[in-house]
């Protein structure tokens, strides 16, 4: 997340405002994923001329409009081989730049001007991984119009601050002579979500893809272009990579960022979503929170079964938002009767508030807006009016459930009971949510897409969604309090994602206990994480060093360091045992040595940009005097080879030494008694040997 001027924020959304395009059809040219662009549909002009540069291999797109009858003019200088024999398709192998162009490298200008298209309208697809910039950048009008449509990729969007007025520039250049039609971001890149700091906590919040398609019609072509009000994407899009959710840009027409509080200040009625809006479970999914309660009570199979049974409700009652908690229980095996009760309870006990949405439910209430909720949940709503005034969620006018309406009221029209309900207008009621924005808009409301906690955390931190994929309850429980309060500065968010765990697991134990439950634990990643976990663990004894001693002399430039860190990390660290015990007081959260260990070791194994230009000052010292420092994560740096290969040698040798026994694996690994681990580590440090675990493989 990161705050940007504001002048540029709505440049931005200015230039990529789409318009709709009267009298023609939007479709989508190329298939579902990669490859694919949304476009007006080709009439076929009597050129019926393409460019496509920067084909990388991926032509679906090329494919279709040959065989739409075009004549597509491939240029790509990283392919060695035409990637098609399509009569339509000619393939050139150069790239194309937008000025200067040296070997294998030509200028939109040349191109046109050797394939003798200075009069001719080409519909121009670009995908240029970046040079795209330059290449408008250089492009003069005459070389623009040209064009009758633009489907361009833009790369690197906020990628370095210093240049986004550059390319702002440029894209204000392209809006002089075509409009744009279409937005699409590529959910494979990174994604800012920008806010602006105000009076308010956040006066908006909305999201700006690393990278975005764009598609744009040329102003000169008789069309006439009026407002979008659609919500982006639109169900033409389709997700760059399938096993992710695409991103939501919301209501794009109207240019601005999304700026929240205005939005319910010009709103009488404010409709708040139920679940992952207002409230939320603190757990990556609901099956996570049935897991809970079969390890809490000893039921095996109790999770599979409840998931089952709910599935089994669905499909028994067709629609499938449609259903009861009583029909789910109805369906489940009897011996599990006693935890319908339970669940209730535990549902009430485990739910938080979302803080971003409770700050906008408190200021809409401020404003003495009308506020209700909306729901399709299938808990009773007894329950779900204890949790909301549990959670702070008070004085709202009215609490609509899809399962209390659904005798009488098709899905389809649910706002428009809620709407006829209440007597109000559908253009002075906002909607504010995840999910059924798309209705709600239909309906005539105005939206605001609020993403899921936990999406907006995959963002933030992406190693942590494929982790997810296998998560255990623990890691589950992790992630579902990280997403929910995890907006912090760097070395606070350090604190609650990684120390904080660490330190809730081994507080009061010894180094020994800690180091003796570690391997115990028998995690992959267990010696990749060892020197980080001993660094959060100990980090606290150099802030015994704080005080009037800290500028002295005794103390080094490292452990200084450590010293100013130790404060951020520890109130992140506390922050986090604090979550934990508000949401679940003396609830056991099966939260196991193993979970942090590989959580840590995730960490290790894949750091960010951010993480090693942080780190990089971190050392800690390899020896009891304190007189030999070592890189705390050598291999960020590049800098580990050839000393992780003698440390490993070493290693080998000083435990053959002190009488171990090791046991080899057919790949050369090793595998030894953590106890005896633990004797090794006093051994080293008694000798003060430079000794790192890294890993334990043989040189």
């Amino acid at each position: 997340m990161c705050c940007l001027d504001s002048h540029n924020l709505i440049r931005f959304f200015e230039a990529i405002k789409p318009m709709r395009a009267v009298g023609t059809k939007k479709v989508r040219i190329g298939g579902d994923s990669d490859g694919g662009y949304v476009m007006l549909e080709p009439k076929g002009s009597n050129s019926r001329t393409a460019y496509s540069i920067g084909i990388g291999g991926v032509i679906q797109w090329d494919m279709q409009m040959a065989n739409l009858g075009y004549r597509i003019f491939q240029y790509d200088a990283t392919i060695e081989v035409p990637p098609s024999t399509h009569p339509n398709i000619k393939f050139n192998r150069y790239n194309i730049v937008g000025k200067n162009p040296q070997e294998n490298e030509k200028t939109v200008e040349e191109i046109i001007k050797e394939n003798e298209h200075e009069k001719t309208d080409i519909i121009l697809q670009l995908d240029a991984e970046g040079d795209e910039w330059e290449i408008f950048k250089n492009l003069d009008k005459t070389t623009m119009r040209r064009f009758e449509q633009i489907i361009v990729e833009f790369h690197n969007i906020l990628s370095f601050y210093e240049s986004f007025p550059r390319q702002l520039d440029i894209l204000e250049k392209i809006n002089e002579t075509h409009q744009v039609i279409h937005v699409h971001g590529n959910n494979r890149g990174d994604a800012d979500y920008i806010y602006k700091q105000g009076a308010q906590t956040i006066e908006y919040f909305t999201c700006i893809p690393r990278s975005i398609e764009i598609s744009y019609v040329r102003k000169e072509s008789k069309i006439e272009f009026i407002a979008e009000d659609a919500l982006f994407p639109t169900e033409l899009d389709s997700p760059n990579d399938p096993n992710l959710p695409d991103l939501h840009l919301g209501a794009l027409g109207a240019g601005l960022p999304l700026n929240i509080f205005e939005l319910i200040d010009t709103h009488q009625v404010i409709s708040f979503e139920l679940f992952d809006t207002l409230l939320v479970r603190p757990y990556i999914n609901a099956a996570g929170l049935f897991l809970h309660l079969e390890m809490i009570y000893g039921l095996r199979g109790f999770a599979k079964q409840r998931i089952s049974a709910e599935r089994k409700a669905r499909k028994k009652y067709k629609n499938r938002n449609k259903i009861t908690y009583d029909q789910i229980y109805e369906l489940l095996d009897k011996k599990y009767s006693g935890m319908k009760q339970k669940e209730l309870e535990f549902e009430y006990t485990v739910s938080i508030a979302n803080p971003f949405i409770m700050e906008l439910f408190k200021y809409a209430l401020s404003k003495q807006k009308s506020v209700i909720i909306v729901s399709d949940s299938y808990l009773p709503k007894d329950i779900i009016e204890k949790m909301l005034l549990k959670c702070g969620y008070g004085e709202y006018i009215k609490l609509f459930l899809l399962s209390e309406l659904m005798e009488t009221t098709p899905y389809s029209s649910m706002f428009g009971y809620i709407l006829n309900d209440l007597n109000i207008s559908p253009s002075g009621t906002l909607y504010i949510g995840n999910s059924d924005c798309a209705m709600a808009a239909k309906d005539g409301m105005a939206v605001f897409h609020h993403e899921k906690v936990l999406e907006r955390f995959y963002r933030f931190f992406p190693r942590g969604r494929h982790f997810s994929k296998r998560a255990t309850l623990g890691i589950s429980i992790m992630f579902g309090v990280f997403a929910v309060f995890h907006n912090r500065s760097y070395w606070e968010n350090i604190g609650y994602l990684y120390a904080g765990p660490a330190i809730l697991q081994w507080r009061g134990k010894n180094t020994e206990e800690i180091f003796s439950d570690i391997f115990r634990s028998e995690a992959q990643h267990t010696m990749k994480g060892l020197d980080m976990i001993k660094f959060f663990i100990t980090l606290s004894e150099s802030s015994g060093h704080k005080g009037d001693n800290k500028d002295n002399g005794d103390i080094d430039n490292y452990e200084k360091i450590k010293i100013d860190i130790y404060p951020k990390i520890s109130e992140g660290a506390e922050n986090f045992a604090d979550d934990i015990l508000k949401i679940f007081g003396g609830i056991d959260t099966f939260i196991k040595s193993s979970d942090i260990v590989k959580w840590v070791g995730l960490f290790m194994d894949t750091p960010t940009e951010e993480d090693k230009r942080y780190f990089i000052c971190i050392k800690h010292a390899a020896d009891s005097g304190h007189t030999e420092y070592l890189p705390l994560l050598p291999p960020w740096y590049g800098v580990a080879s050839a000393w992780k290969a003698a440390v490993r040698k070493e290693t080998i040798n000083l435990l053959r030494k002190i009488g171990f026994t090791l046991m080899k694996y057919p790949n050369g690994s090793y595998e030894i008694s953590y106890k005896k681990l633990i004797i090794f580590y006093r051994y080293i440090d008694k000798r003060k040997k430079i000794i790192k675990f890294l890993s334990l493989k043989k040189n």
